[in-house]
């Protein structure tokens, strides 16, 4: 990293080398000269996602998950990741009936996830809870088209055709 001063991958391994000895504070370090030095390398910014999401800030592992699911919606590390937390923050949002919160964040994550499915489930919800049941059932009909073995797609279902008769 010395005698190349702008080669990303060097620093990219020692982030990598440093993470892997759960040494968060210099693998950071070597992020962050990463990203300064290339703000669209995917494994970078998956990377950044993973080490906020040691740190514990959901908020700014998601931002970086999700620029990396933009450049590259086939990044597995980054759907994984921002998929697994993106919906924790949705259900505790439905969970405390905020649902316009909830649907602003499913209509953000709709917008930049690879996997639509977890969030039409989200949405379907959402909108039965808003009683827009049509909307409802066209996305939990969608959900429920690619998981039919799932009992409680299938229950939120025939609760939106119950309402709208």
């Amino acid at each position: 990293a010395i005698l190349w001063p702008r080669h990303v991958e060097s620093r990219y391994e020692l982030a990598q080398l440093y993470m892997k000895q759960k040494n968060i504070e210099e693998a950071g370090k070597w992020l962050s000269d990463c990203y300064a030095l290339d703000r669209s390398n995917v494994a970078v910014l998956e990377q950044l996602g993973v080490l906020f999401e040691k740190k514990g800030n959901l908020k700014e592992a998601l931002k970086y998950w999700q620029k990396a699911l933009n450049l590259n919606k086939d990044s597995a590390v980054a759907r994984e990741g921002f998929n697994r937390h993106i919906t924790t923050i949705i259900d505790g949002l439905i969970d405390m009936g905020q649902f316009q919160k909830a649907m602003a964040q499913t209509e953000s994550a709709l917008k930049g996830a690879p996997d639509k499915n977890p969030f039409y489930f989200r949405r379907g919800i959402i909108n039965r809870h808003l009683e827009k049941y049509d909307k409802a059932s066209g996305d939990l009909l969608a959900y429920v088209n690619s998981n039919p073995a799932e009992p409680l797609a299938l229950r939120e279902l025939g609760i939106c055709n119950l309402n709208t008769f």
